[in-house]
C-alpha cells in the first residue's frame, strides 16, 4: 500500500515520491523466525497506555509498520542494507557463533541505527533523530556524526522472537539529551545508545554498575587501529541475557541519565 507524499520521506525528504507502509523489521528477518510457517505469536505491549492489556494475534509475519521512507529508499539502499545484514546476522539469530570483521560491525552498526531512526515512527511527534542525521546515515552509510555507540549480545530466553524497547533519556538538569534502543532478534541482541554530544569523542557513557562486558561486545565504534579485514570480535559473549527483566536491566543501565518513559515496546514470540 502507497500514499501519496504530503510529507517528506524521512531519509532523502522527496515530497515526489510515494512514502511506503515500511516494515520497522524487514520480512526475512520473520522468515529466519519462523513465521511464514506461522510460527510467531506477536506480542504488543504499548508501554504509554499501560493499563490496557497487551494485544495478542498470530501473524505469519512481522507486520509492524511505520509511514516515514519513500518508495525510492525503501528499494534503494534500504534494501542493499538489509542484503547486507542479512548473511552476517542470521546465524546469530538462530544462536550459532560467528565472528564479525571490522567492515561487518560497520554494516550490522549502520542497520541498527537505521533500525531505531525507523523504530521511533512508531509514535509520531516523538522523535529524536533530525532529518539531517537521518540524511547523514544514508548518505555515509556510518553512524560516526550521531556519537552513536551498538552492542551485540545474546537473548537465550524462550521463546525468543522478537523483543525491543525504545526510550528518550535525559539527566536530571535535562542538559544531556540522548536515545536508547534494544531490540533481540531470535537470540540476537543488539543496543543503540546515541548521544550527539559525544559524537567523535573517545569517552564512553556513564552506566551503573553491573556485568555489562560479560553480557555485550562492543560493536561500534571499532578500536582505533582495527584491522578493516581481520576478525574484530566473537559472538556470544561470555554470558547471556536469560529474561526479559534481565534485558530491562541492560536496557536501562544508563547511570547519569534517566529514562522518561519507553516510547515504544513490541515483542514477538516464535
Amino acid at each position: 500500500m502507497y500514499l501519496t507524499a504530503k510529507t517528506p520521506c524521512g531519509f532523502c525528504e522527496s515530497r515526489t515520491t510515494k512514502i511506503s507502509n515500511e516494515h520497522v523489521f524487514a520480512g526475512w528477518v520473520g522468515v529466519v523466525l519462523g513465521a511464514d510457517q506461522g510460527k510467531t505469536k506477536t506480542v504488543r505491549h504499548g508501554l504509554r497506555r499501560e493499563s490496557r492489556p497487551p494485544r495478542e494475534w498470530e501473524a505469519n509475519e512481522f507486520d509492524h509498520k511505520v509511514r516515514m521512507a519513500c518508495t525510492r529508499c525503501n528499494a534503494g539502499w534500504m534494501a542493499d542494507l538489509e542484503r547486507a545484514v542479512a548473511p552476517l546476522i542470521t546465524p546469530m539469530i538462530l544462536g550459532n557463533a560467528g565472528a564479525f570483521k571490522l567492515r561487518d560491525q560497520l554494516t550490522v552498526a549502520t542497520w541498527a541505527v537505521k533500525t531505531a531512526m525507523v523504530q521511533e515512527y512508531v509514535y509520531p511527534g516523538r522523535h529524536y533523530f533530525t532529518q539531517e542525521e537521518r540524511r547523514a546515515l544514508m548518505n555515509d552509510a556510518v553512524p560516526n556524526q550521531l556519537g552513536a555507540r551498538v552492542w551485540a549480545g545474546r537473548y537465550s530466553q524462550r521463546p525468543n522472537g522478537l523483543h525491543g524497547l525504545s526510550a528518550r533519556l535525559v539527566n536530571r538538569d535535562r542538559a544531556l539529551d540522548a536515545c536508547v534502543s534494544m531490540f533481540s532478534l531470535g537470540q540476537f541482541a543488539l543496543q543503540v545508545f546515541v548521544e550527539r554530544l559525544s559524537a567523535g569523542q573517545a569517552v564512553r557513557p556513564a552506566w551503573h554498575a553491573g556485568p555489562w562486558d560479560q553480557l555485550l561486545i562492543g560493536i561500534w565504534p571499532p578500536p582505533r587501529f582495527a584491522d578493516i579485514d581481520g576478525v574484530g570480535l566473537m559472538w556470544p559473549p561470555t554470558r547471556s541475557i536469560t529474561s526479559e527483566g534481565m534485558f530491562y536491566e541492560v536496557f536501562s543501565r544508563f547511570a547519569a541519565l534517566r529514562p522518561k518513559r519507553p516510547f515504544d515496546s513490541h515483542k514477538s514470540q516464535s
